[in-house]
């Protein structure tokens, strides 16, 4: 408010030059929804509540209450009939299958520990319960007469892509599949995430020509995606394929405590030194002894270690087991260290994952081609494949909404995210403000000037501004008289954001000597 003039002398008035200006939104921030060893810290609740991490420590200090991180998981032995199931290893003479104790098996902890191995940097995690909970259950995302995670996520701003690893392990594929649908409404409903997913069932085929035999009766894992995913806004969802083996959980974090039932029945029959002989024997005897403390299971494992080829073949086993993980929290890593480096806008494809030694399906050609281009349901796949000298790598860009014009790269559905958030939350200062030319001016060069700062960082294609964006706002442009006699302020914005080089063609042609 100007004072005023009474008094004779020199007064001055400063004026605004220029206006409120967007600042770009963080981009790479995914959430992760799973269960936890524990969701109390200092007394206090922590389930269904988002928690900010910027490092697996953070996690550990949050969830795991200072105990061994991760969930115990404990893996049952069946003896097998080898004329009908394939087995996964012989024991004294015996054949058996290995498959994880379900109420035993989650996600979360490798998942989160994945994420921060490939580059991410922070992400929020809301633990719905914990490992105590049993196998996980749509149930517990989804409780009927109360919130559901999604209901919760409404109140967070800062994440921008959903990942929910342990839902992969629900007993039922349509439960799976229902949560997944609701989190493709959930991001078309806030419009400032995507929902990273996996396949259900996409660690089970490891042999393509099997693959290929169930893809022949649509009974493959992808097909059943294909069936399974009904929502509408595929648009904000990106699925990859299959689960990778990594070396995520460490050798010497597994041990017979790993084997349901223990080591003792299956301890070998035949030692070829009387000493190897009696360490097995006491061994037997130690694990038959309950309360086994740290020290004592830390000496027994190294003594079977030792001694007995078959604990040595069976920790190797349950170790490419407890390693074969959903590779969509790797993605999510690498998408963070692409936003970092590149910009949003770079298509998060072409990059090797880190902790990653193979897919568990070799994908060829022939075959992610099915997977990348769907002409009925236009549900692109991307794949994640090996290749000699580059390791294993992100080898598509697409969101599900394959054929689409507008919506068929993740990083164009991700750059207008972006631009779209980072407006809004600008343009916040003019609500209420006058509905005349000057705010009008305003608010058109405020988005100017960002869209300008995002076309000089590549992330606009055009040889110049005009080419890559336009602003248009006023009375005759975008509203009329009624319009601002009912409170509206329109403002279109067009951009021409920059698509990737998803196939590159050469040709090559024979001519004629000149010389």
């Amino acid at each position: 408010m100007i004072e005023p003039r009474t008094v004779p002398g020199v007064y001055i008035k400063e004026l605004n030059a220029f206006p409120n200006s967007a600042v770009q939104v963080a981009t790479a921030i995914p959430v992760f929804i799973g269960y936890t060893q524990t969701n109390t810290f200092q007394g206090k609740s922590l389930k269904n509540k988002p928690v900010q991490l910027t490092s697996l420590a953070d996690y550990v200090a949050f969830f795991e209450s200072g105990g061994s991180p991760g969930p115990q998981i404990q893996y049952v032995l069946t003896e097998a009939d080898p004329t009908k199931v394939t087995p996964d290893i012989a024991l004294n003479g015996k054949s058996y299958t290995i498959a994880p104790d379900t109420t035993t098996l989650f996600y979360m902890y490798n998942s989160v520990q994945l994420f921060f191995q490939n580059g991410g940097s922070t992400c929020y995690v809301i633990s719905i319960g914990t490992y105590a909970d049993g196998q996980p259950k749509l149930a517990d995302y989804m409780p009927q007469g109360k919130p559901s995670v999604f209901d919760i996520l409404k109140g967070v701003q800062d994440p921008t892509m959903i990942l929910i690893p342990d839902a992969l392990l629900f007993a039922a594929e349509a439960d799976y599949y229902s949560l997944m649908n609701q989190s493709l409404q959930h991001c078309s409903d806030v419009q400032s995430r995507m929902t990273i997913m996996d396949i259900w069932g996409a660690d089970k085929v490891t042999d393509p020509l099997q693959f290929l035999a169930l893809q022949a009766s649509n009974a493959d894992p992808i097909s059943s995606f294909r069936n399974g995913i009904t929502s509408p806004f595929v648009n904000y969802g990106a699925c990859y394929y299959p689960f990778v083996n990594t070396n995520v959980v460490s050798a010497n974090n597994i041990t017979f405590a790993n084997i349901k039932g223990g080591f003792a029945p299956y301890a070998d029959s035949d030692t070829s030194t009387k000493a190897a002989t009696d360490i097995t024997n006491n061994v037997k005897k130690i694990l038959a002894l309950p309360n086994t403390n740290a020290t004592e299971a830390s000496a027994i494992h190294n003594a079977l270690l030792a001694t007995s080829p078959n604990y040595q073949n069976l920790m190797k086993q349950i170790s490419l087991r407890i390693n074969c993980l959903p590779v969509a929290p790797a993605v999510a890593g690498a998408i963070a260290v692409v936003d970092s480096t590149q910009g949003v806008w770079k298509a998060p494809a072409n990059i090797g994952l880190i902790s990653v030694q193979s897919p568990v399906l070799n994908i060829d050609d022939d075959l992610q081609s099915n997977m990348n281009v769907d002409a009925v349901t236009g549900k692109s796949v991307n794949a994640i494949r090996p290749f000699t000298g580059f390791g294993v790598l992100i080898w598509g860009a697409r969101t599900l909404d394959g054929n689409s014009q507008d919506w068929r790269y993740i990083s164009v559905r991700r750059t207008l995210i972006m631009i779209e958030q980072s407006v809004k939350l600008a343009t916040r200062a003019y609500v209420f403000a006058n509905n005349d030319a000057n705010t009008w001016l305003n608010l058109k060069s405020m988005i100017e000037n960002f869209l300008t700062g995002v076309w000089k960082q590549g992330g606009l294609a055009g040889a110049s501004p005009a080419e890559a964006f336009s602003v248009f706002v006023g009375l005759g442009s975008t509203m009329t008289a009624q319009d601002i006699l009912d409170g509206y302020l329109d403002v279109s914005v067009l951009v021409a954001v920059t698509h990737p080089a998803e196939f590159i063609e050469i040709t090559f042609q024979q001519q004629l000597q000149k010389s």
